[in-house]
């Protein structure tokens, strides 16, 4: 609500506002490029009652000056113009009309797409050089991660990962059924072929279906669609079946990679070289499961469980449903998140418990599950554990971002006891 000083003010008085932290007005800050729409948004939450409406003001006004310029046709020259182009692609968005900047929230566009973009030899102009201006800002801000000391993210991926190994073995699995039951029906044609010939001939063969009467002829169709029918339910049911399952467990795997890499990308964003992650985590011997991500920060570890999973969910304590229309299923335990990210962690730290003690840390190991697809609708404000969304990572890392709770050298024991892992 608005101040009575301030009750209606109008954009050019906005502008003659100082800005927070330096000597200049809004007006001229935004006139060189130094005052963004990101810096607006954080402006509207000043406890100065001037800037926060002055903020408001020039955030709507600038907000549609833009779209009214790209609208247009215009070529982006700023980084908020950027975003303000439409992404043209919403068969792989599902968010048609959608702007980048809108996309983009929500990981459903990522850089790789943005380059996908650029390289298009029919790409508009206007969506060309928006790509090229978002691309930018990104080697932008590793470069500054370079210039702080910092450094980018360090991340260490085991590329033969238990999805990975699964989805190999479905493949093989579908292959071997397609291949014994391509054999089966050849030799079963093969052998039928052998008995006809050793009992018939073509033309006594012939000879024997003219001389039947009309009676035997329908006893034989019938007989044979009965035959038929019963074959093609069999196949239905056993080996479509089983390929259907198959087919399914391949295409999980595939989505649950995915949407491990949008959380990776998102995190290389966002986070820098004082933090390590660890991808698809292998800490048993048998290697019969992985942790999806493990993040080593100054502010702890964490064991994350990306899930990209479609459909309603409601979790209360560790108790996870899926709505099915009008039923509500119970997930199983080897389905359910947030069981597994806890027993995931609780396994990460018995794993690290020797590294947390000799640098007299606290031994606790966070299970976090995050959603990888912004289109799931997960009731989880009653969740034993934290779940996070993959369009609000950013504020949820703000919210881990506290003290230190984790020592210089035991973050460096516990990297490098994670990194014996990947050497086996």
């Amino acid at each position: 609500m608005q101040n009575s000083q301030y009750p209606f003010m109008p954009v050019v008085k906005a502008r003659s506002v100082i800005w927070p932290g330096s000597q200049k007005t809004m007006g001229e800050l935004l006139d060189n490029g130094c005052l963004t729409i990101k810096d607006l948004q954080k402006g509207i939450a000043s406890e100065k009652d001037n800037v926060r409406i002055a903020s408001e003001v020039l955030l709507a006004d600038q907000s549609q000056k833009i779209r009214d310029y790209i609208n247009k046709g215009g070529i982006p020259r700023t980084l908020d113009e950027a975003y303000e182009v439409r992404w043209p692609f919403d068969k792989r968005t599902g968010m048609p009309n959608a702007t980048l900047r809108e996309v983009l929230r929500c990981r459903k566009v990522c850089s790789r797409d943005l380059g996908y973009a650029i390289n298009k030899s029919n790409a508009p102009d206007q969506l060309y050089y928006a790509c090229v201006i978002i691309l930018k800002s990104l080697v932008d801000k590793e470069e500054k991660k370079y210039a702080d000391g910092r450094g980018p993210l360090c991340v260490t991926a085991d590329y033969s990962s238990y999805m990975t190994r699964e989805g190999e073995k479905y493949l093989q699995k579908r292959g071997l059924i397609l291949g014994a039951s391509l054999a089966c029906c050849f030799f079963l044609v093969l052998g039928y072929i052998i008995w006809f010939a050793n009992h018939y001939t073509i033309s006594g063969f012939i000879y024997e279906l003219i001389n039947m009467n009309w009676l035997s002829w329908v006893i034989l169709i019938i007989l044979a669609l009965i035959i038929l029918f019963s074959i093609n339910k069999i196949i239905d049911l056993t080996l479509f079946k089983k390929i259907d399952d198959i087919d399914a467990a391949i295409d999980a795997n595939r989505k649950g990679k995915i949407g491990e890499d949008r959380v990776v990308e998102a995190l290389r964003e966002l986070l820098d070289g004082s933090c390590h992650i660890f991808r698809n985590l292998h800490i048993d011997k048998d290697k019969k499961w992985d942790v999806d991500i493990a993040l080593v920060s100054p502010w702890g570890v964490y064991a994350l469980e990306v899930k990209n999973l479609t459909g309603e969910y409601e979790i209360a304590d560790t108790i996870v449903t899926k709505k099915f229309g009008k039923k509500i299923v119970k997930l199983k335990d080897r389905d359910n998140p947030v069981i597994e990210a806890r027993r995931h962690a609780a396994c990460l730290k018995s794993f690290l418990d020797a590294d947390f003690s000799r640098n007299n840390d606290k031994a606790f190991v966070e299970p976090i599950v995050i959603w990888a697809n912004p289109d799931i609708k997960a009731w989880d404000s009653k969740s034993a554990i934290k779940c996070w969304r993959i369009e609000r990572l950013s504020e949820e890392l703000d919210s881990i971002r506290t003290k230190q709770k984790l020592s210089p050298q035991g973050q460096k024991d516990i990297i490098k006891r994670l990194l014996k892992c990947y050497k086996n």
